[in-house]
């Protein structure tokens, strides 16, 4: 993983003129995961709070969390790191902040009557005693691993363009735009929460694969306007039911039901938030052509599809919407398919994908209610 990310790491520090060994401090942070969660609610490779992450350009809401962004949380780590330094003169007193918070670090200086690290370290907590070593550690194997014994080939460094996006869209569309997977568009879009881009947010950097950049804008461009949607977040007051949130922004208790993957249960928890789809939800993502690149698409699936990324499991509605199917002849001159439901699937969006409604797709499997299982075979006719 340093491999991938540390070729960017090192060019933000240098940019904000911080030491680039300081990218090993990632390590000890989140073992190189851009969506790693802790206890007290830090998130992303450098493992920034809320708060610290909007005082350096770190946003987020329902739809995004800029501190999952791999680029702009190392340029706000780099910054931070920087003001700490400019703080206390030290980079050990600086790292020990990074971890604690400055306030401790300025109480153990008081307490020990010492600027050095090593003489004060025992006024700071526990795991701030042992976070400036353990960065000494992760710095000096890194630099020279032939020395510790270790033989690793570093893994390729991530490669893509930036493509700008004014609309709401799906990142199966998205994906399919620049002949890749949502997968791929996820671990280069790490601080993507949902299922598409974010609504109301002209001009969104998307990262997409190295050199699809003119099959995407090609491909985008056929995109209908209907896949280009929009989504409101309702979040749930005491007593309201689905029904009773469904008829307020008119649309039918199942469909509600269905993209937020809840039961048909009348009831929701107080305070949960909950997408509201506003227009073209059930379009289908496969409805217009595209143009693929076979030969460069095949080579980099090849090639994706060796690599292991750990990453937090995600509600990827759009994810799962791969035509993996198989026709079969149901006679009279009918074909029937069977669809292998996958995680995140749900009724609602395989019958928008096969242009069926849902009321069908419930009567051909025996189906009651919304609730479907992963590994389930659903027999959709056409």
């Amino acid at each position: 993983m340093a491999g991938r990310f540390f070729p960017i790491m090192r060019k933000a520090f240098r940019d904000e003129g911080v030491p680039e060994e300081l990218v090993y401090l990632s390590m000890i942070e989140s073992g190189l995961n851009p969506v790693a969660h802790s206890w007290a609610r830090a998130v992303g490779l450098w493992q920034f709070v809320k708060g610290t992450g909007r005082l350096y350009g770190l946003d987020g809401n329902f739809w995004y969390d800029g501190r999952r962004d791999f680029e702009k949380a190392t340029h706000a780590a780099a910054r931070h790191l920087k003001d700490l330094h400019s703080e206390f003169g030290d980079w050990y007193l600086s790292l020990a902040a990074y971890n604690s918070g400055a306030g401790r670090v300025h109480r153990a200086i008081h307490r020990s009557k010492s600027t050095d690290f090593w003489k004060m370290r025992r006024h700071l907590p526990r795991e701030t005693r042992n976070y400036v070593p353990q960065f000494i550690a992760a710095a000096v194997m890194g630099l020279n691993p032939g020395n510790f014994g270790f033989d690793v080939a570093p893994a390729a460094p991530l490669s893509f363009e930036t493509v700008q996006i004014d609309e709401c869209v799906d990142l199966a569309v998205l994906a399919r735009c620049a002949g890749t997977d949502v997968e791929m568009l996820r671990e280069l879009n790490p601080e993507l929460i949902q299922w598409c881009t974010p609504p109301a947010m002209k001009g969104y950097s998307l990262r997409i694969p190295a050199g699809t950049s003119s099959m995407f804008a090609a491909n985008y461009a056929k995109v209908p306007d209907e896949q280009k949607r929009d989504w409101l977040v309702h979040t749930v007051k005491r007593g309201q039911s689905l029904a009773a949130i469904a008829k307020k922004y008119g649309i039918p208790a199942s469909l509600l039901a269905e993209v937020n993957h809840l039961s048909s249960s009348r009831r929701v928890r107080t305070g949960k938030s909950l997408v509201i789809p506003v227009s073209g939800a059930s379009t289908s993502i496969s409805a217009y052509p595209v143009e693929v690149d076979t030969r460069e698409h095949a080579t980099r699936s090849k090639r994706h599809k060796k690599k292991s990324v750990n990453r937090v499991p995600l509600p990827d509605r759009a994810a799962t919407l791969a035509l993996q199917d198989t026709q079969k002849d149901a006679g009279g001159g009918k074909k029937s398919l069977s669809y292998k439901v996958k995680r995140g699937d749900t009724l609602y969006c395989i019958a928008s994908t096969y242009r069926v409604s849902v009321a069908k797709l419930r009567s051909w499997n025996n189906i009651r209610g919304t609730r479907i299982r992963i590994g389930q075979a659903l027999v959709i006719n056409s």
